[in-house]
């Protein structure tokens, strides 16, 4: 190959494949001289000037774009890729940032006992508080509240009903009384049931502020799929109650 011809030479990758003609051309013409360039080092060097590693010396480092691996290098990078990977097992977990690789069950295995938060809206909203759409419930009256538990419910955390009181039944010993209803799709709409008549309630600085109900125990046997039912009696608790909805934080199963 006379060297005038490397003008007609475009891209890296049209030179690469050019090398072994070239230096083949440069032995028939006397110019490769042993003991001063040998075949090896020519060739590296070649690849050197034009910013590709000579294939086989690639690793897993070097794949960053087409620009800088071509042809042969980027299949021995990607096969050393393969190897790597293969050799990985979940003791490699760490964190997104370091992960280096894993099976998909070992890191599904890593979520079981996460926990998870569900916000339940309450139905039939007829009030406004602020721009909060509320379940307003009178001092005498009752209110209803459903909700369906997720799939991957595996242990109750914590169950709360969102309230805020107004100005009338924001004083202590609020009687509430607290009743559900629960059970799974294919049995019946009260295979489970408890209630809390029991407890009152301090609201007396609470007027125009969020706060929680606990209804944890009236979920004793809750569990994935349930369907469940409240129902929430106020005994004369001098005011509007508004309602925002129910919080649920469970541990997947």
């Amino acid at each position: 190959m006379a060297w005038g011809d490397h003008d007609q030479i475009r891209t890296q990758e049209q030179l690469l494949a050019n090398v072994p003609s070239f230096i083949e051309g440069l032995r028939s013409d006397g110019d490769f001289r042993v003991g001063k360039v040998d075949h090896q080092n020519l060739r590296d060097f070649i690849y050197t000037i034009f910013n590709a590693p000579p294939p086989g010396s690639v690793g897993t480092d070097d794949v960053t774009n087409d620009s800088t691996v071509v042809g042969a290098n980027c299949s021995d990078a990607l096969e050393q890729l393969d190897s790597d990977i293969a050799g990985l097992g979940s003791d490699d977990i760490a964190n997104e940032s370091t992960v280096t690789g894993a099976t998909v069950s070992d890191a599904l295995e890593t979520l079981a006992g996460v926990s998870c938060e569900r916000f339940f809206d309450a139905s039939n909203r007829n009030g406004i508080l602020d721009n909060y759409a509320t379940k307003v419930i009178a001092s005498t009256s009752s209110g209803y509240f459903s909700f369906l538990v997720p799939a991957d419910f595996g242990s109750l955390v914590d169950a709360e009903l969102i309230y805020s009181p107004e100005a009338g039944a924001a004083q202590t010993g609020r009687d509430i009384d607290l009743f559900t209803s629960y059970g799974p799709d294919a049995g019946g709409i009260d295979d489970f049931g408890d209630s809390d008549t029991s407890t009152t309630y301090d609201m007396s600085t609470q007027a125009g502020e969020w706060h929680t109900i606990d209804i944890s125990g009236v979920l004793t046997s809750l569990a994935a799929g349930h369907r469940v039912g409240l129902m929430v009696d106020h005994n004369l608790v001098g005011g509007n109650i508004h309602y925002l909805g129910i919080r649920l934080v469970y541990n997947k199963a």
